[in-house]
C-alpha cells in the first residue's frame, strides 16, 4: 500500500509513466517483473504503453509469461480492456520469439492450454510454431486446443500440402527435412486422434474402466500416464457420469484432486465464459459434479480417522492469496468433502472449519456450525488462533457474525495474547459488529504479550474512528505497555493530529477520572511529549485539566525544561502558551537558576524575558549565578545573533536588578576572544564605495524601527554608531530575513564588522571600571573616557583581563608590569592625538593571561 501511495504521488505531480532507464525497462516491466499488480494498474490508467519493450525487446506479456504469473497476465489483459488499451499478444523479441512460442518453451504442461486459449483467442497467430516440437513435449489435450481454436490449425493438421507450403514461405530448411520433421510427426500421431474426438457416452464409461483396470497407480510413471489420461477422458465426456467408486480407491480420488489443486492457478477472478473459468479444475468439478462423495475412515472404536491431510488443505497452501480464483477451488472441494467431516492437519491443527471460516464460506460455516462444531474450542497449533481470529482477519463480516450469533467466545487469546478486539482495531465496521453482536461483555482493555491494548494498537495504526469508539465506550487511556511504559494517552498528546481526540478523551473522562500525569519509564508524562513536540492545543489541555507543570522526568527535567529545550520557533509559541496557561489556570511554574542560567547560554533574550516575568526574576538578588565561558552553546550559525543575544540578556537581567560582576563580565569578553572578535577589521566604508552591488543591498537592510539603515551605520563614526544601536536592535537584525540573504562574502563581512561595533560598548564600559581600579583612582572619569574613545577593541579587551592579573598579583612583579603597560597606554593616546600616529594594540604576555580552551570547530570563522 505504501508502494502504491508514492507511485501515485509521482503521477500526480506529472512523472512520466514511460520514462524507461538506460536498458529500456520502463516502470511498467519492473512493475510486472515484482507482481506489483495494483502498481500497474495505476500505470495503465495514467497513460502507460501497455506494449512498451525493453532492450531485448521483451514486451509485458514476454514477462509475464516468462515468469509463470498466469494470474497476474489476466489481470494485466483485463484492465487494459477497461481502459481500452490493445495488447499486442504476437510480437516478437529481438530473437524472434513470440509470447506463444515463449509459453511452450518455459510454462509446464497444465498451464499450457489455458495460455493457449487466451492468446489464440487475442489474435495470437499459431502458425509460427514449431510443430515438431510442439508434437513431441506436449499432450493431446494441448493440441486439440489448437484445433478448436484456428482454422489455420486445422488445415496443417488435415491437408499435408498446406503444411510444405507454410514451410517454403516460413523457413529457410530444405522440403525434405520439413516434411520429415515437421509434417510428418503431426499427420502421424494426431490425424487419426482429431477423426476419433467426438467419443460417445458408453465408450467414455469403457475407456474409464480400462483405465482403472490397466494402471497400477502406485507406480510413479503409470500414476502420471492415469492423471494425463483421466483430464484427457474428462474433457470429451458425454452423457450420464459414472459412479466412481466403482472405477477407484478413494486415495485415488485423493490424489487426482491433489495434483488438480495447482492446475486451478491459471483461473481467471473476473466473470469470463464458464468453459474458461472451469478450464483450471478438470478433475475436482467433475468429480464433484459425479455425486462423490468422501467417507471417512472406520477407527476400531467405531470413530471416523478425522485427522488427514486433504485436498482442501492443499489448495489453501497453494494459494498465497484469498480471492475468487481460491473460492472457485474450495466450492467443489467442499461439496465433495461436505461440513459433517471436520477433518484437520495434524501438523498444525489446521481443520476444515478453520478454512472455511478464514475464507469466507459462509454457508459452510453454517452447515459445520448445525452439525455441532463448537465456535470456539478449536485453535491453530502455530499461531493459537480461534475459527473467530481467522475470520476477523480476513474481514469476513458475515462468518464472524455467525460465530457470534452461535457463542463465540470474544475475548479468547491466541499465542501472542492477542484476542478478536485486537484483529478489529484498524477497521471500524468490524469492531462495532464485534461490539454489536456479541453475546459477552467484550473486555475492552485486554493486554496482549507486550501489553498493549486495543486502543493503544488503534493509535499506532493511525484509527482514529477505531480510537474514539473504544474511548466512548470506557477504554481506559493510563494502560502502558512493556516495552517503553507508554499508554495511549502518551500517544494522543504527543501526535499533532489527535487533538480532537485528546479533547474527546478530557470530554468523555470528565476531567477528573483520567489520571493525566502518568509517567512512562523515562519518567515523562503525556505534557513532557506534548511539550517536546511544540503540540500547543494539547499543551493547553493538558494544563486546563489539571496536569501538573513541574513533575519531573528522571533525567529531573520539567514541562518547562523540555520546553525550553525543544521549541526552536523565533516566537517561542510553546513556551509562551505554557507559561500564559498555567497563569491563567493558577498553577505556579517552578523556575530555577538552571532555566535562566539555559536561556543566557543559548542566547535567547526572549525567553529569559518570559521567565523572569514568570518569577524568575526573585532569584537573581539569590542563587543566580552567571554562567562561565565553558558553559555557552558553541554550534551557531551567526556570530552576531548569538551575541547580540547574549548582551540582550545581559540587559535584561541589569534591568530586573541583577548586579553583574567582574567576574561574568570577564566570562564574556573570553568568549568574545575566543570568536574573534579582536583581530583586524575590513574597511567596510572602502568596500562600500567600490563594491555597488553591496552598497545597494546594504540600503535595504534596516537595522533599527526608526529606518537607519546598515549602509548608514557603516558610514558612521565608530563613537557616534556605537551609541546609535543597543543589543536588542543588532540582535532584531541578526534574525532578520535580509540580512541572511546577503551574499555570502558580504554577511560574513558585516558579520564581523557589526560584532565587534556591539561589543565596543560592552568592553569600554568595563575597560573604564578597571582602568580606574589599576590607576586607583588617579585618571578622573572624564580623562578616563577620553584615553578609552582613542584605544582599539583589543586594547579594551586587555584593560579588562589586566584586572585579572592584577588580581592574582596584588604586590610584585606583575604591579610593576601594569605600571609599564599603562605607560605605554598613555603614550599611545598623546602620540595619537599629537602626532597623528597610531600603534598597534599593546599585549599582555602570554602566561599572565588566562588559559583559555580553543574555539569550537564549528563558529563560523572570520
Amino acid at each position: 500500500m505504501a508502494v502504491t501511495n508514492i507511485v501515485e504521488k509521482f503521477l500526480k505531480f506529472g512523472q512520466n509513466p514511460n520514462c524507461a532507464t538506460k536498458n529500456g525497462i520502463s516502470p511498467l516491466n519492473l512493475a510486472l517483473t515484482n507482481s506489483r499488480m495494483k502498481v500497474i494498474e495505476l500505470l495503465l490508467r495514467n497513460g502507460a504503453d501497455p506494449n512498451s519493450a525493453d532492450d531485448k525487446g521483451r514486451t509485458p506479456v514476454h514477462v509475464l509469461i516468462q515468469s509463470t504469473h498466469i494470474n497476474l497476465l489476466i489481470e494485466y489483459l483485463r484492465v487494459a480492456d477497461e481502459i481500452g488499451r490493445k495488447v499486442h499478444v504476437d510480437d516478437q523479441d529481438k530473437s524472434g520469439e513470440t509470447p506463444l512460442l515463449l509459453a511452450l518453451r518455459v510454462l509446464p504442461d497444465h498451464l499450457i492450454r489455458n495460455v493457449l486459449r487466451l492468446l489464440i483467442k487475442r489474435g495470437a497467430n499459431p502458425i509460427r510454431l514449431p510443430l515438431n516440437e510442439l508434437a513431441e513435449k506436449y499432450s493431446l489435450l494441448t493440441m486439440k486446443t489448437f484445433f478448436a481454436l484456428s482454422d489455420e490449425m486445422n488445415k496443417l493438421c488435415i491437408t499435408r500440402q498446406y503444411a510444405l507450403r507454410l514451410g517454403r514461405v516460413n523457413s529457410s530448411k530444405e522440403i525434405p527435412c520439413i516434411r520429415d520433421c515437421v509434417c510428418a510427426p503431426c499427420v502421424r500421431v494426431y490425424y487419426k486422434s482429431v477423426e476419433t474426438m467426438a467419443v460417445d457416452s458408453p465408450s467414455c464409461l469403457a475407456k474409464l474402466k480400462v483405465l482403472a483396470d490397466r494402471i497400477d497407480w502406485l507406480i510413479g510413471d503409470q500414476r502420471d500416464e492415469l492423471l494425463r489420461e483421466v483430464r484427457v477422458l474428462i474433457e470429451q465426456w458425454q452423457g450420464p457420469l459414472p459412479n466412481l467408486r466403482d472405477y477407484f480407491w478413494p486415495e485415488v480420488i485423493d490424489w487426482l484432486l491433489v495434483q488438480d489443486v495447482p492446475n486451478s492457478s491459471c483461473v481467471r477472478n473476473d466473470d469470463d465464459d464458464d468453459d474458461e473459468q472451469d478450464a483450471g479444475l478438470v478433475v475436482i468439478r467433475f468429480v464433484a459434479r459425479s455425486g462423490y462423495r468422501d467417507e471417512p475412515e472406520i477407527y476400531n472404536v467405531g470413530k471416523p480417522l478425522l485427522r488427514r491431510v486433504t485436498p482442501l488443505h492443499h489448495a489453501v497452501k497453494q494459494y498465497r492469496h484469498d480471492g475468487p480464483g481460491l473460492k472457485r477451488v474450495l466450492e467443489p472441494l467442499f461439496k465433495i468433502y461436505g461440513a459433517k467431516n471436520n477433518y484437520v492437519d495434524a501438523e498444525d491443527e489446521y481443520s476444515h472449519f478453520h478454512i472455511a471460516c478464514e475464507h469466507g464460506c459462509d454457508e459452510i460455516v453454517e452447515k459445520f456450525l448445525a452439525a455441532g462444531q463448537h465456535p470456539t474450542k478449536c485453535f491453530t497449533r502455530r499461531a493459537g488462533d480461534s475459527p473467530l481470529h481467522l475470520a476477523l482477519r480476513r474481514r469476513n463480516k458475515e462468518v464472524a457474525r455467525l460465530l457470534l450469533a452461535r457463542g463465540a467466545d470474544p475475548n479468547v487469546a491466541n499465542k501472542r495474547g492477542r484476542t478478536p478486539l485486537h484483529r478489529v482495531c484498524n477497521d471500524l465496521e468490524l469492531a462495532e459488529m464485534l461490539f454489536e453482536h456479541a453475546r459477552r461483555r467484550v473486555e475492552i482493555d485486554a493486554r496482549d504479550d507486550l501489553g498493549n491494548t486495543a486502543l493503544r494498537l488503534a493509535l499506532v495504526r493511525d484509527n482514529r474512528e477505531v480510537a474514539e469508539l473504544l474511548l466512548r465506550r470506557g477504554a481506559d487511556p493510563t494502560l502502558a505497555n512493556n516495552r517503553n511504559g507508554r499508554s495511549p494517552l502518551h500517544l494522543i498528546f504527543k501526535q499533532k493530529s489527535y487533538a480532537e481526540l485528546a479533547r474527546l478523551l478530557l470530554e468523555v473522562g470528565g476531567g477528573k477520572k483520567v489520571k493525566l500525569d502518568v509517567q512512562d519509564k523515562q519518567g515523562n508524562s503525556p505534557l513532557h511529549l506534548a511539550a517536546a513536540k511544540r503540540r500547543t492545543r494539547q499543551i493547553e489541555l493538558l494544563l486546563r485539566h489539571g496536569a501538573d507543570p513541574n513533575l519531573a522526568n528522571r533525567r529531573g527535567l520539567t514541562c518547562l525544561d523540555v520546553c525550553l529545550r525543544h521549541d526552536s520557533s523565533h516566537d517561542r509559541c510553546a513556551i509562551k502558551t505554557f507559561l500564559g496557561i498555567c497563569d491563567e489556570v493558577g498553577r505556579r511554574v517552578r523556575i530555577d537558576r538552571a532555566s535562566l542560567g539555559w536561556a543566557v547560554t543559548n542566547f535567547l533574550p526572549d525567553v529569559l524575558d518570559l521567565l523572569l516575568d514568570h518569577g524568575g526574576a526573585d532569584l537573581l538578588s539569590r542563587d543566580f549565578v552567571f554562567p562561565r565561558a565553558e558553559e555557552f552553546y558553541d554550534d551557531i550559525d551567526s556570530k552576531l545573533t548569538a551575541a547580540s543575544g547574549l548582551l540582550t540578556c545581559v540587559e535584561g537581567l541589569e534591568r530586573r536588578g541583577y548586579r553583574m560582576q567582574r567576574g561574568a563580565a570577564l566570562e564574556i569578553v573570553t568568549l568574545f576572544d575566543e570568536w574573534g572578535f579582536f583581530g583586524r577589521d575590513v574597511d567596510l566604508a572602502e568596500l562600500l564605495r567600490t563594491d555597488k552591488k553591496f552598497a545597494r543591498a546594504a540600503r535595504l537592510t534596516h537595522m533599527k524601527q526608526g529606518g537607519v539603515a546598515l549602509y548608514d551605520v557603516v558610514q558612521m563614526p565608530v563613537k557616534e554608531a556605537t551609541g546609535l544601536l543597543t543589543a536588542r536592535d543588532y540582535h532584531e537584525l541578526g534574525r532578520a530575513k535580509k540580512f541572511w540573504r546577503l551574499p555570502h562574502w558580504y554577511g560574513r563581512v558585516c558579520d564581523k564588522y557589526l560584532c565587534r561595533l556591539m561589543s565596543r560598548r560592552f568592553l569600554r564600559r568595563w575597560a573604564l571600571d578597571s582602568l580606574r581600579e589599576l590607576t586607583r583612582d588617579r585618571l578622573s572619569i572624564a580623562s578616563a573616557e577620553r584615553v578609552l574613545d582613542n584605544l582599539e577593541n583589543g586594547d579594551l579587551r586587555n584593560i579588562c583581563l589586566a584586572t585579572k592579573v592584577h588580581e592574582r598579583n596584588d604586590h610584585g612583579p606583575g604591579e610593576r608590569f601594569i605600571m609599564i603597560f599603562f605607560t605605554v597606554v598613555i603614550l599611545r593616546y598623546f602620540a595619537k592625538n599629537m602626532f597623528g600616529h597610531r600603534f598597534g594594540a599593546v599585549r599582555i604576555p602570554n602566561f599572565l593571561r588566562r588559559r583559555r580552551r580553543p574555539a569550537s570547530r564549528t563558529l563560523l570563522s572570520m
